[in-house]
This record gives structure tokens, sequence and C-alpha cells, in this order.
């Protein structure tokens, strides 16, 4: 930022990726057991980003998460394809679409090749279509007959919120110790994807008319929470929901 005087990145001061390597399945993965082993909890979180966001952009929301919950575990990033445009909405839909198979796969791959005693999930936007569909999959194979994720992270769901809660939240409640939804009456994002489709049901994650209340699913109303301009991000970008997101991934409770 020009204002303090900060013209280049500084790897003591901000987020930089220093290297960007393709690796093989097993090689990936023993990486990630290896960060694992090194952990106190033995634990990893995957985050699975929205719409209009690019590789780059889900790494560095992803390490802003891990360094904001001091999360000393494997911090994973699954980055599926977005266009990253504002006029890519009906594309990322598709995307979001194809990708969950792929999601089943790592995520089945993740529990089996991590070592991780704990596995939180965090999704934001439209990521949310993809993990929730991921999990009716995954407990339709019966993956969920002696396991279960730790935290599921439903943040801002950019879902339709009748489907979710006759089609979906059923479904998927004991797929994970606990799962907490984030839902705000000021996310214009979401009440802009519920004018572009002239739907009568809000989206999952948008308040404004009536805040979704299902049994197995913590609700948090963040609305009085001051966001960005779309009030969209709120669920890594201010204290009090960094602070939430921390006790529930460090202590199994909300603050």
């Amino acid at each position: 930022t020009w204002w303090k005087f900060q013209f280049k990145a500084s790897k003591n001061k901000h987020f930089i990726i220093l290297e960007n390597k393709e690796l093989e399945r097993t090689e990936f993965f023993s990486q990630v057991a290896a960060h694992v082993s090194t952990s106190v909890q033995r634990d990893a979180f995957v985050f699975i980003h929205g719409f209009n966001v690019s590789f780059v952009e889900s790494i560095m929301r992803g390490a802003q998460l891990a360094y904001d919950l001091s999360f000393k575990g494997a911090p994973i990033v699954y980055s599926w394809p977005s266009r990253a445009a504002l006029t890519g909405y009906l594309g990322d839909e598709d995307n979001i679409r194809f990708t969950v198979a792929h999601v089943v796969e790592f995520l089945r791959d993740l529990k089996a090749s991590s070592k991780a005693r704990k596995i939180h999930l965090i999704a934001h936007s439209m990521g949310n279509r993809a993990l929730s569909d991921a999990l009716i999959n995954l407990k339709n194979e019966i993956f969920f007959k002696t396991f279960s994720f730790n935290q599921i992270i439903l943040a801002a769901p950019d879902i339709d919120a009748q489907i979710f809660s006759e089609q979906i939240a059923p479904k998927i409640t004991k797929t994970g110790q606990r799962i907490t939804l984030y839902t705000s009456s000021r996310d214009m994002a979401l009440a802009a994807s519920r004018n572009l489709r002239r739907s009568l049901m809000p989206r999952l994650g948008f308040s404004k008319n009536k805040i979704v209340v299902l049994k197995g699913i913590d609700t948090v109303d963040a609305s009085n929470v001051a966001s960005d301009m779309l009030g969209h991000g709120y669920f890594a970008g201010t204290a009090p929901l960094i602070n939430d997101l921390y006790h529930l991934t460090m202590h199994n409770h909300s603050s």
C-alpha cells in the first residue's frame, strides 16, 4: 500500500507465494502427513473458495486463515476452476458441479493418507455447493460409518435456502461433529445471486427476511459484524468471526 510506503512485498509482512510446484498424489499426501505429524492436535483443514476467485487468491485466503487461526496443522486449499470474473457466474455454476466428483475423491484420499486425527472443512459462498454435494455422495458410499469430519463450516452459502433445508441438511447433519452455518442480512453478493435467479426463496447465507435454523446445525447470524462493502467475506475478514472459527477448530465450541 502506497500510503504506508510499501511498494513491494516482504516475506516478513505479507503473504507471498514462494514456490508453485506440481506434485504427484503420493508425494503430496506424504508432505501433508508430515506437516500433520508436527502439530499437537494432528489436524488439517480444507478451504473451498467461492465464485470469482482465482487460484492465487484462494491460496492467499487459505494462508490468511491459517495465520489468523494460529493453525498448527496442515492448511489445505481446494481450488476449483472458477472463471475469476464477475461475468463468469453461470460458468462458475457449471464448474462447481463439475468439481464435486473431484472433491469426493480428494476428501477420500485425505482421510486415508493424511494421518490426521481431525479434519475441518471450511467452504465459502458457491464452494458450499461442491462441499454439500460431496458430503452426500460420501455418505452414500458409507464413508461415515466409522468416521466423521470435525468442524464443517458453511460460510455465506450461495445455495437455495429451501433446497438446503429440505434436501441437503437431513443428509449431511451427521457427517461432522459440528456443523456451523454463517449467515448475514448485509450480504449484498447473495442478494444479487437471488435477484439473478428471480427466486422466491433467499440464499442460505442471506438472512434479511428469514434466518435458517435447522436441527443438527448451529446458525450464527453475523449481520451486526462490520465487513467489506459487499458484506460477503466477513467469515475470514473480521475479528469476531475469526475468533469464533478459532474456538471451533481449537476447542470444538463457539465463542
